[in-house]
């Protein structure tokens, strides 16, 4: 009965693992690979040789830094890849798996003769292929640490040729600097030249080496010196021409009362010109035409009082004379037409003009004579 229910069993997990054959199991069980690995160490640290190379040379601020020599020193060449504990657990799981599995377990409890012998032999030729794996995975572990080791040793011998190079090299750069800043110097002019070059010689990476701060100094002395002759020249610039000022405003202020005397003078002159043109001669003109017109020359009077425009009344006095000229030669027109009424009034209003009032007399006479 044992025997029967081992080959059911057996059948069941081959049929559980799709395989017709215990053969086809083994080789599918094997065929299984480890996945995973873990990161081993080949070697530790070679802190001697580490030491030696960050005590080897001193540093030299910009060019030459801690930096630096942790860059070169800085790589990972200690450690590798390894699958032997993932061959080990794989093992591990094999075995769990024939316990386990409740088909394949039953199948090994109960199995006779020919069926215990395949099952022992499947599992011996499975745990012998595990193993050879393992094997395989030590091995291989043992010679890549020795081949890490070596490209470690190798890399600490690249890593020392580069830090000799690196230390010479910032020399060689400082070295080129200083020389540069030299010729800054030499060639320098200005005030912002020399401080410039100061600024060079200044620098954390400068300081102290050959002449540095000697030279700075120097620069920053021969900077202010030139500042010094730059505000002198600067103020004496200022004092000239605030002296030009002075001399072009005093010249202006000299030209101005010239003009303003010269413009006084002028208007004295003007006030005299109009004075006599616009007083004085229409003044006298006035008098002659009221002379005129008193001794009866009306003719000369209007002439004078028309140059007399705008003088006094002169231009009433020219409408008036005129008016009473009108009535005037109204009155000689009345009285050549034997109308003494009409003319004797004319007259009148004729007023003194010419013999007016004498022909008003000589008009009543005749009325009273009638």
């Amino acid at each position: 009965m044992d025997a029967e229910c081992a080959e059911a069993f057996w059948g069941k997990a081959l049929a559980a693992a799709q395989c017709a054959t215990g053969e086809e199991l083994a080789a599918k069980r094997l065929a299984i690979q480890p996945t995973k690995t873990e990161t081993l160490t080949a070697c530790e640290k070679d802190q001697e040789r580490l030491s030696a190379g960050w005590n080897k040379y001193p540093r030299i601020p910009t060019y030459f830094e801690d930096k630096d020599i942790t860059s070169i020193y800085s790589f990972e060449e200690r450690t590798f890849p390894s699958e032997t504990e993932a061959w080990k657990a794989h093992i591990a799981d094999e075995k769990s798996y024939w316990q386990s599995d409740r088909q394949l377990s039953r199948a090994v409890r109960y199995a006779k003769g020919e069926l215990a012998d395949t099952l022992t032999g499947l599992r011996g030729k499975i745990d012998h292929g595990l193993r050879d794996g393992l094997e395989k995975s030590v091995q291989q572990d043992m010679n890549t640490a020795e081949a890490v080791k070596k490209r470690y040793a190798e890399a600490l011998d690249v890593a020392d040729r580069r830090l000799d190079e690196a230390y010479q090299n910032a020399v060689q750069r400082r070295r080129a600097d200083y020389e540069r800043y030299c010729r800054q110097q030499a060639q320098a002019k200005t005030e912002a030249e020399f401080n410039a070059a100061a600024e060079n010689f200044e620098q954390a990476k400068m300081k102290g080496f050959e002449d540095c701060d000697a030279r700075a100094k120097q620069c920053r002395t021969e900077a202010e010196r030139l500042d010094m002759e730059a505000c002198a020249r600067a103020k004496a610039a200022v004092e000239r021409q605030r002296l030009q000022k002075e001399a072009e405003d005093k010249a202006r202020r000299e030209k101005k009362k010239k003009i303003i005397f010269a413009a006084a003078a002028l208007a004295v002159i003007i006030a005299a010109v109009l004075i006599v043109s616009k007083v004085v001669i229409p003044a006298n003109n006035y008098k002659a035409a009221e002379a005129l017109l008193a001794a009866g020359d009306y003719d000369g009077a209007i002439a004078k009082f028309e140059s007399l425009v705008e003088y006094g009344d002169a231009e009433s006095r020219i409408s008036e004379t005129n008016q009473k000229a009108r009535y005037y030669e109204n009155g000689l027109s009345y009285l050549e037409q034997r109308n003494l009424y009409m003319a004797k009034h004319n007259f009148e209003l004729a007023g003194d003009y010419k013999d007016a009032e004498q022909l008003v007399q000589i008009i009543e006479e005749l009325e009273r004579g009638q």
